[in-house]
């Protein structure tokens, strides 16, 4: 880019001091959907998409078939450190202009992991890293829900208003090294019709959504599932033996559709809304057939809880183009 134009961190600059000065003491809480880092594109799946189009292959397939896939921009090749980076400066940013006591709920987008789109279940270096960079917005006790699936919840109105941070990678349909949120029994959907919350310890209805209590009790729900696979999971899924595979047999697509329905109970039980953010909105185009199925369960059943979503509906791309007098752009 030319020395005369605006660099990146400039207009981000200028945008968080303009926020700053107008915005400092009128806001109750931040709510950041990801993205911050540049955007890349693989050479797989840009010719996918032209393969696509020409009714040649279809782009789960490049995907599936090739889940490590570069970025385009050769010259300068986007990298995890680097990513992690720009997302650490928005961080801070954001606790310097709006001080360190405003909530805010932070969302992985599909482009601030590497390589883009592909994420896998956690405990991960991705999870990890991204709790370490947002370590002042995470509440403690979610902290190994976070390193498991990059998602929690805070109370940005006190007994009124949940806020609701939910990893939309796990449920996007290019992210090719998850299962899709298959049920987690072969009655999964009935059964979260029929169940009374009084037979399930972590849809206690006096827990509040964020209490450390109620995060101890889902990971110890989760942990008992984990210790009695369904018929349909063995069949399934290949025999191994290994730690990793004994330690994560419920796809993390399904274990964040769980946590969700308790934060729902617990949050209608409290008499809260929810307002649930996200990256990839939920459509049938971006999202797996049974996340999205099973996700639509959800709206539908709490509808009276939910009061809106905040997710990135498209990209505006913007180029800046600087003439030798530095005045001329589009």
């Amino acid at each position: 880019m030319n020395s005369e134009c605006d660099s990146p961190l400039t207009l981000v600059n200028a945008t968080f001091d303009w926020l700053g000065e107008h915005f400092r003491d009128e806001v109750d809480f931040v709510v950041w959907t990801g993205d911050n880092a540049r955007h890349g594109e693989s050479r797989a799946l840009m010719s996918s998409r032209v393969g696509r189009h020409q009714g040649e292959k279809s782009l789960k397939e490049t995907n599936t078939s090739s889940p490590r896939l570069a970025d385009i921009d050769t010259r300068l090749p986007r990298t995890l450190p680097e990513i992690l980076d720009l997302n650490r400066y928005v961080a801070d940013r954001i606790r310097q202009t709006f001080g360190e006591d405003v909530p805010v709920v932070a969302s992985i987008g599909n482009n601030d992991i590497y390589p883009h789109n592909v994420l896998a279940p956690g405990p991960n270096k991705i999870t990890n890293d991204y709790l370490d960079v947002w370590s002042h917005f995470i509440p403690e006790h979610f902290q190994h829900t976070f390193a498991r699936g990059g998602y929690y919840s805070v109370e940005a109105v006190k007994g009124d208003l949940l806020l609701v941070s939910l990893n939309t990678l796990y449920f996007y349909d290019r992210n090719a090294i998850v299962d899709g949120c298959p049920p987690a029994d072969d009655e999964f959907l009935l059964r979260r019709r029929r169940r009374a919350a009084h037979s399930q310890p972590h849809l206690d209805p006096t827990l509040s959504p964020t209490s450390p209590l109620a995060a101890q009790l889902f990971n110890e729900h989760i942990a008992r599932l984990e210790r009695r696979p369904s018929e349909h999971d063995n069949q399934r899924r290949p025999k191994t033996t290994t730690a990793a595979a004994a330690a994560r047999n419920i796809d993390p697509g399904t274990e964040q559709l769980l946590w969700l329905e308790q934060q729902l109970t617990l949050a209608r039980a409290q008499g809260m809304q929810v307002w649930l953010t996200g990256h990839v909105p939920a459509t049938k185009d971006n999202w797996y057939p049974g996340c999205y199925e099973q996700y639509a369960e959800l709206m539908l059943g709490w509808q009276d809880t939910i009061v809106g979503c905040v997710v990135v509906v498209f990209h505006t791309w913007s180029y800046l183009r600087c003439s030798r007098g530095g005045k001329g752009h589009d």
